[in-house]
């Protein structure tokens, strides 16, 4: 009986260390997000004034309607949204077609094959730290 209480404190405590790394790791994450979102529409004269304001006293959309306006982002998000979605599609039927070719067959070059797909996916990180460690 008191084995079980011990197991039941110990899934309790686990369980709480869980959800309190979660939350840890979530604000660590979202903070930057919120703090740009409220940077965004903080008006120019209220950004940078002492003591530093977390929620912006006169919320302004301005800088959106300059991105807009003046240099076309919605028509860069267009673009960009279309390059990805036609990447995502050609990626997606090329690989799943190479998947099903390396699935059916079983013979040496195919293994051979697939080693080199899988050491060409570790070659441009190799050289990408070999550029860092150069510059």
């Amino acid at each position: 009986m008191q084995d079980t209480n011990k197991y039941k404190v110990y899934k309790a405590i686990t369980a709480v260390g869980k959800w309190l790394l979660f939350a840890i790791v979530s604000f660590l994450i979202l903070f930057p997000v919120l703090w740009i979102f409220v940077s965004s529409i903080t008006p120019p004269g209220e950004l940078f004034k002492m003591p530093i304001d977390y929620i912006p006293d006169h919320p302004t959309l301005e800088s959106y309607k300059f991105l807009i306006e003046n240099v076309g982002l919605l028509e860069k998000i267009g673009n960009t949204v279309l390059i990805v979605g036609v990447t995502i599609v050609v990626s997606t039927v090329i690989c799943a077609m190479a998947a099903y070719g390396f699935s059916r067959f079983r013979t040496k070059g195919i293994s051979i094959a697939f080693a080199f797909i899988i050491a060409t996916m570790l070659i441009p990180k190799l050289l990408q730290q070999d550029r860092c460690m150069i510059s």
